[in-house]
């Protein structure tokens, strides 16, 4: 299996780009974690290790590692951008509770199985695509009964 740092190397050098430290300790925060992030939850857990890792620096890595394709945009319709690791990762959808922010990871072979079939049938390439269903998850629900 491939490794996220040598993905993002070879993506750095065909790039004319230059590795640095910052962007390897970034890189490995993001991929040591298993949870929806935001850029500023990897600053700041980098800064309560110590790091030496400006907000900046993070900020700035996060197209270089959306255009690597190590990381995929989650559209929450809420303005804020939230973020995955991708590699080694098989491909899911979303749901977004509308009252807590929870995400919930589903797949679905016959959704997929649709897709494949509605771009084959008007000739369209797919290139990847994503899902956010958006609703009340099953504890606000519950917990919205008694109010």
């Amino acid at each position: 299996m491939e490794k996220a740092e040598d993905v993002f190397i070879g993506f750095i050098n065909q790039n004319k780009g230059r590795m640095t430290k910052a962007r390897i300790t970034i890189l490995k925060e993001i991929y040591r974690r298993h949870d929806h992030f935001n850029a500023d939850d990897i600053y700041l857990e980098l800064k309560k290790r110590n790091e030496n890792i400006s907000r900046a620096s993070v900020y700035r890595i996060i197209p270089l590692l959306l255009e690597s394709k190590l990381i995929r945009e989650i559209n929450t319709n809420s303005g804020t951008k939230l973020y995955e690791h991708i590699l080694g990762h098989k491909h899911h959808e979303h749901m977004r509770c509308e009252k807590c922010g929870e995400l919930i990871e589903f797949k679905d072979d016959i959704i997929e199985n649709d897709i494949e079939k509605l771009c084959k049938k008007i000739g369209f390439t797919h290139n990847g695509h994503t899902i956010l269903i958006n609703g009340i998850c099953k504890n606000c629900r519950n917990e919205l009964k008694y109010e």
